[in-house]
């Protein structure tokens, strides 16, 4: 389409077995499950990748040429079922072992990361499939100064070979999710978001179906709430589809007659 084509993007995750180390390709889904994503209605998947798919620690910069056969095998599905691809990098060089989550400010394992979006973005830049590139998932133990030079960092090695595609930034994940600004023309900001947390993982591995959601006799307590003992009520919006708003709820003082139960 034009450049002023407008495209909303409703989808997935892939997971990939993003958590599982070394690049192996193995049956995590086939052609097939591109194309149920499109009869699903949806139109993007975010396809989890780690660094250790591309390079092992004992050899940085080493690109390992299987997982891009690979990589390009995915693209070229996704284009055939007419779905879009954000490549979301899941672990990057220095993450901690017994957090996943976690970012070192390691100078070394920011340079492995952005070398290794470098690649990405040389091989790729022309690319439409893809809509995007999210740098890296959910990053925690991180200080606000210390991740944007790092997000910086990144945009400015993927800039150096691809002027085109989108660039995600994520929060770091904290709550509230601390957003960083950085220098870019493209950029997506991003949060992800998990409460309450029976609700958006029901049915997962660690957790059993809650029942439907809102549930009048679910209460989630965080440390505002606990602090007011009260719960503020926010009128219920009309029903169907509108334009991004922003609707604010009302404010109570800790201690104030709370109009809510």
């Amino acid at each position: 389409g034009s450049k002023d084509e407008i495209i909303y993007l409703q989808g997935i995750n892939f997971s990939n077995f993003n958590y599982t180390g070394d690049f192996q390709d193995i049956p995590h889904h086939t052609k097939r499950d591109f194309f149920s994503v499109r009869d699903m209605g949806m139109n993007v998947i975010r396809f989890g990748l780690s660094y250790e798919f591309f390079e092992k620690d004992d050899m940085p910069y080493q690109y390992n040429q299987e997982a891009w056969v690979w990589l390009d095998k995915q693209i070229a599905w996704a284009k055939e079922a007419g779905v879009y691809v954000i490549l979301n990098m899941h672990i990057v060089p220095g993450q901690m072992n017994d957090n996943m989550m976690g970012l070192t400010t390691n100078l070394e394992h920011q340079k492995r990361t952005a070398a290794l979006w470098k690649a990405i973005a040389e091989r790729y830049r022309d690319e439409t499939t893809i809509a995007g590139y999210d740098l890296i998932n959910e990053p925690s133990f991180i200080t606000e100064t210390e991740y944007q030079s790092y997000a910086q960092l990144l945009i400015d090695t993927i800039r150096d070979v691809d002027p085109n595609h989108l660039i995600i930034v994520e929060a770091i994940n904290f709550e509230p999710p601390l957003f960083v600004l950085v220098d870019d023309e493209n950029v997506m900001y991003d949060f992800h978001f998990y409460r309450p947390y029976d609700f958006t993982h029901e049915n997962g591995s660690d957790q059993i179906s809650s029942g439907t959601y809102p549930d009048e006799d679910y209460l989630e307590l965080n440390f505002e709430t606990l602090r007011a003992l009260e719960i503020t009520r926010t009128p219920a919006l009309s029903s169907g589809s509108s334009d991004w708003a922003l609707f604010e709820s009302p404010i109570e003082e800790p201690g104030s007659q709370g109009n809510g139960t």
